[in-house]
């Protein structure tokens, strides 16, 4: 076989799994939709997380306060303040609006060759419509635009430990850049419900022991039970070492181990490695200059 048609096969090789990729999302997209009304709570259903993010009374988000319980809203006011837009419709229309955009997410961590693949691992997360994926691009993107580490911070929180990097590189630009966004978006937040904000401080310290490992048989399905407590020293060991030797692929692993509890479906935060291993340039670290240092 000559070059030329060597590289011609791999292109028709390339073409044929972006052509899958899309007929896949396609199918996809089509059966969530069908199957989401009316909505089949506590089954296997399409939206079992993201009906919890259309359902949230603007008023008082936290209104179901146990982890486990069905519609629990576990995020900041922020979050839910940031996607009302698309609440306002029905829950068929904002489920296929959720997914659509979750698939924007992986196609921009996996690129057109590879998003068949990513498809295909990442299935019970796109069905279940949590936050893992849109996490794993915050995580990847958080390099080069620190910004980006306040939809962690707004969230899941303690996947924030990846700006321990920062701060173990003596890169004060960019720890302040992630710490000055978060902040400025929270206070805009606390100024428009700063009731729902003391809610959610009080939700998260009510569900600490979730975290900690003392979850009942129940609420333990579907997650992976290993203790937040002997999981968080190896995520901060992890950002250790990887700010050391230059590796900041271990990034969006610690964060995904740094979870306040690890469903099956967090472990699709393992995409944000893939924009590293294929060279994506919005993920690259910048040069540190003598300013960051």
């Amino acid at each position: 076989m000559t070059l030329k048609a060597g590289l011609r096969a791999i292109r028709r090789r390339d073409l044929a799994l972006i052509v899958a990729g899309g007929i896949a999302a396609g199918l996809l997209l089509a059966a969530i939709v069908a199957a989401a009304e009316p909505f089949p709570a506590f089954s296997l259903g399409p939206g079992q997380d993201s009906h919890a993010y259309w359902a949230a009374p603007p008023a008082d988000p936290y209104a179901v306060p146990v982890m486990g319980t069905q519609d629990f809203y576990p995020y900041s006011p922020a979050f839910l303040q940031a996607i009302a837009p698309l609440t306002v419709s029905g829950w068929a229309a904002f489920s296929g609006l959720w997914v659509a955009l979750l698939l924007v997410v992986l196609l921009v961590l996996t690129g057109p060759r590879l998003f068949v693949f990513g498809l295909l691992l990442s299935l019970p997360e796109l069905w279940g419509g949590n936050v893992h994926l849109p996490l794993a691009l915050a995580v990847a993107a958080g390099l080069r635009r620190p910004g980006a580490w306040a939809f962690v911070l707004l969230t899941k929180v303690t996947p924030g430990i990846g700006l321990l990097w920062f701060a173990l590189r003596r890169e004060w630009r960019a720890l302040a850049v992630a710490v000055g966004t978060t902040a400025v978006i929270a206070g805009v937040s606390f100024v428009a419900q700063p009731a729902a904000w003391l809610d959610w401080g009080r939700l998260l310290v009510e569900n600490v022991g979730v975290a900690g490992g003392q979850m009942s048989s129940g609420a333990a399905m579907g997650s992976i039970g290993v203790p937040f407590l002997v999981r968080l020293p190896a995520a901060i060991a992890l950002i250790a070492w990887g700010a050391r030797t230059d590796r900041p692929w271990l990034i969006p692993v610690a964060a995904m181990l740094a979870q306040p509890l690890v469903w099956f479906g967090g472990l699709t935060m393992l995409f944000g490695v893939v924009p590293y291993l294929r060279g994506a340039s919005w993920a690259r670290p910048p040069a540190a200059g003598p300013a960051q240092r």
